[in-house]
């Protein structure tokens, strides 16, 4: 591993609780990343995947000019019933050990009201109701630019068609948004639970067997977990563009990437599109102007589409160059 890493491991010595904080240990600015919570024992695979995540992170600070460095937690309690109290407690006091290194915030499984509990241990903590509370609507909101500047790229069409994989926090607010523009919506989780407030909305198409993988979108946004999207979907969407509305959605980003490229699939990354919640977390972090540049969001991924056509239209004229010698 890149020695620029620097990995914090923590083992609570009588409950089943265990962990990993990942931050850049060479930078003068602090590191900000969410804590995600895993109900499953902590592996190595973890440990991996939270250094991937918290250079995503890194990339979304540099790309976006956010006074932080690339930083991530992951905690894993293999039993559920253990008290979020003494849960987020124990996270805070390892935070504290850090010494101002590392900055937490919202993920996967964690609430606003834990990281009010994590506030009344440590102060390098965002998102709690002190400050402001969740950035996941604000994150949805970035996607959401990402996806009206992706449409400008599309056919003229009145039925627009986007599919929508991960309906927690910031799936359900991106579908909120999407419905208030009468988009046409597919929309798949693994927990029913997820879906069955959607089943009766006009425009709403619900699965949550793999069925959707084949239905016809103009854009498809991953919103579930990391590392979920497989090669073997990538050879089945039906869709023109992939906004990344999840960090790190592939198993394997480099084959998932060639699939895609040859079935000429455009996928806008995820540390262009979903950085409007870690814009929040600064906003709060600092007490500053909480309002979010969605416009960098927009001209960031307006810049990006133009060059990958820019390429493909280059690419195109040199194989045609090349095929007429």
């Amino acid at each position: 591993m890149n020695t620029l890493w620097k990995q914090h491991h923590f083992k609570h010595p009588r409950l089943p609780i265990e962990g990993v904080i990942v931050h850049q240990g060479n930078l003068q600015r602090p590191g900000l990343g969410g804590v995600r919570l895993c109900y499953e024992p902590f592996t190595e695979y973890h440990a991996k995947l939270c250094v991937e995540l918290a250079k995503i992170m890194q990339r979304k600070h540099d790309h976006y000019q956010l006074p932080f460095s690339g930083a991530k937690a992951i905690i894993c309690v293999s039993n559920q019933q253990i008290s979020r109290q003494i849960l987020f407690e124990y996270f805070a006091s390892q935070i504290n050990q850090l010494n101002s290194c590392y900055i937490t915030a919202v993920d996967m499984n964690v609430s606003q009201s834990d990281l009010d509990i994590v506030a009344k241990t440590t102060p390098f903590v965002t998102n709690h109701t002190a400050v402001g509370g969740d950035p996941s609507s604000q994150t949805a909101l970035g996607i959401l630019n990402a996806i009206e500047t992706v449409m400008a790229f599309l056919p003229q069409s009145s039925h627009i068609r986007i599919a929508i994989q991960g309906i927690g926090k910031v799936g359900r607010a991106l579908v909120a948004h999407l419905q208030a523009k009468s988009i046409i919506l597919i929309l798949n989780d693994v927990d029913p639970a997820a879906l069955d407030i959607y089943k009766s909305f006009p425009n709403i198409t619900v699965s949550q067997q793999d069925s959707w993988l084949n239905m016809p979108s103009d854009i498809f946004v991953p919103c579930a977990g990391s590392h979920v999207i497989t090669p073997k979907m990538c050879e089945r969407f039906n869709t023109k563009f992939i906004i990344c509305g999840a960090n790190a959605p592939f198993t394997d980003e480099i084959t998932c990437n060639e699939i895609l490229t040859q079935r000429g699939i455009v996928v806008v990354p995820d540390y262009l599109t979903n950085a409007g919640g870690v814009m929040l977390c600064a906003a709060q972090y600092y007490n500053t102007d909480p309002t979010i540049s969605y416009q960098k969001i927009i001209e960031t991924t307006r810049v990006f589409l133009s060059r990958h056509y820019e390429n493909t239209i280059r690419e195109k004229d040199s194989r045609l160059h090349k095929n007429s010698q």
